[in-house]
Parts: C-alpha cells; structure tokens; sequence
C-alpha cells in the first residue's frame, strides 16, 4: 500500500555528498576487477529522509558501508563522500572509528545478529555512550534509560539487564535504535529495518523513526527493497539496479509518475489493498551478477521497453524539474 507523503524545504549544501561513487571487488584468482557500485550521485541534506530502494543486490548496503568505511575486504571504494564538507574516502581506522555513532551511526536489518548475544542491553548501550562522549558510568546508564523510553521500550530499567534472545524482534529493533540514536549523529543509516519484522511492528518501528527525527533534527538514509516503507517517511528517493543508480527525485513525483520501467515494475510489485489479485504483479528474470552484466543498461533483458539502443550503451542520466533517470525509453505514467 502507498502511504502519504512529506515534503520539506532543504538548505542548499548538503550535509552529506557522495559523487562517482564506484565499489569494485576481485574475481576470484585476483585478475580483474568488477563494479558492484558504479558511479552513484547522492545528496543528503539537514533534517532530510532519503529512501534509497532496490533488490537485493543491488549495490544500496554496499553504498551505506562505504560511507562509514566499512567496505569488506578485498573491495576497494573510489570517488568522494564527504560530510560537512569533509572527506571521508581515505580516512584512517581511528578517524572513521571517531565518526562512527557519534555522527553517522547505522542500524542493521537484522537484530539478532547485530546484538552481543552474551553482553546485556545494558552492557552495549553504556559502552556505546562511554566511547563516544565524556561520561561516568552513571551517567551513561541514565541516559541509555532515556534512550529507551525514546524507542518506548516499556521499563527500561527491568530490560537494561536482559540479553538479547530475552526480547523479541521488534525490541531487539529498538534497542538498537536506540544504541544509534544515543550520541545523537547526525545521520542515521537505516539498513532494511523492517525486514524481519510484522506489518504491526513495521509501523510502529516507523513511527518512532518518524517523532524521533522531528525531535532531533536527524538526517535519515533508509534502505529498503519495500517502495511502501520508502513512501511512508522520505522526502526524496533515487532506485538501484545492478549497482547503477537508474531514477532519483521526489518520493512523491517519483511513485505517482516513475520514468524508469525497473522503478515502475517495483510500484506495481506492490499488494494495493483496494484491488483483488489472484496472483501479483512481478518483473520477470532476476537482477545479473555483477560480473556478468549484460552490455548496455543491465535491466534490458528483463524490460518491457527495451529497444535496441538498451542493448548497446548505457544511458546517460538526464535531469528534469529535479527528477532524474537513466533511460533510453521512459514510461510516460505508472
């Protein structure tokens, strides 16, 4: 189901700029390289909720990683992130650790593994508030309190001393929430946040994204496979496929008048609940191997629209009224 919108007014300089930003990994023995990120353009801006959407995949945790210079070896990142104006490709182990939670933090989609399963709640939160701010240990354990009733965690103070396999998925969610949320950055990566969780869950876990954004101010990249997550809390959003990216722009232009097929294939992938459907809609194939990328855009072999300048060269990213795409032969609406 596609929810409603939002719509702010941002300030000029983005508080987060990525430009060419291209991921390469080896093949196997070590001889060639291939993108599993290539070239990919992003701007973040103060108070912002970008959606950045598209299959697994697809390059889009891949892309939150570097941003922290979390890129697994042996991969190699190329191109320029800056935040603040600063440049993060290149920083040292102790200048990325510094950066870390106390100004860009992230939030996994999965729970039950970014949690120590042998440290409590209470262990976790308060060293993550002792490495990144001057506090006693008293303190650090008021505020991990406070930092659960943000995520309205029920009797913070019982939880702090449960382990993780003591809660269930959605407070594991929070808690982890509220471990990012704790030195309050001023970017929270969102990656699949939902994912394992129930529709009931889901948004409840959004809302609570959604007041504390307000409160803080907080810049939020969300990551999801889901266009009704993305549409229910971004202001903007850009779509991957094969580690390009294929359409960027206003979430609300871009769900109501989608100009790539990848994009409007996803949107009709989605159950309305207004219509009956014996069987729903899908894009037919699977996403290439970035290895085996086909020539030209990488979508032809699964696209509706396909004509033969697709199967040639990739096309170039055009502009219009701020609503971008790379497409040889756009829909005209969803």
């Amino acid at each position: 189901m596609i929810h409603g919108f939002r719509v702010r007014i941002m300030n000029n300089s983005p508080l987060l700029s990525i430009r060419n930003l291209t991921i390469t990994f080896p093949q196997p023995g070590g001889k060639t390289v291939y993108p599993v990120v290539c070239g990919l353009d992003l701007d973040l801006y103060s108070g912002q909720t970008m959606g950045l959407a598209g299959e697994s995949g697809s390059g889009k945790s891949l892309s939150a990683l570097a941003i922290l210079g979390m890129v697994p070896n042996p991969g190699s990142v190329s191109g320029s992130i800056k935040f603040r104006g600063q440049e993060l490709i290149g920083l040292s182990t102790p200048e990325y650790q510094s950066l870390r939670g106390s100004k860009i933090a992230i939030v996994f989609q999965d729970p039950s593994t970014a949690l120590n399963p042998v440290l409590t709640i209470e262990e976790q939160l308060v060293e993550t508030l002792l490495q990144h701010k001057t506090l006693t240990r008293t303190e650090a354990r008021c505020q991990a309190i406070e930092s659960l009733k943000k995520v309205d965690i029920p009797s913070p103070e019982k939880r702090l001393g449960n382990y993780p396999h003591q809660l269930s998925g959605g407070m594991k969610q929070r808690v982890l929430i509220a471990m990012a949320l704790s030195c309050e950055p001023d970017i929270l990566i969102l990656d699949e946040p939902t994912t394992a969780l129930d529709v009931t869950i889901q948004a409840q876990i959004l809302d609570i994204v959604e007041l504390i954004q307000r409160m803080n101010n907080t810049s939020i990249l969300l990551i999801s496979h889901d266009l009704s997550i993305i549409s229910e809390i971004s202001d903007s959003m850009s779509v991957m496929y094969s580690g390009y990216r294929v359409e960027s722009g206003k979430t609300e232009t871009i769900i109501n008048s989608p100009k790539h097929p990848y994009t409007s294939g996803l949107i009709h992938s989605i159950p309305k609940l207004n219509e009956y459907k014996t069987r729903l809609s899908t894009i037919p194939g699977s996403q290439p191997n970035p290895a085996e990328r086909p020539g030209g855009c990488p979508f032809h072999p699964r696209c509706s629209n396909v004509i033969q300048a697709c199967r040639i060269q990739y096309p170039d990213y055009i502009i219009e009224n701020e609503h971008g795409f790379a497409c040889w032969n756009p829909k005209d609406s969803v």
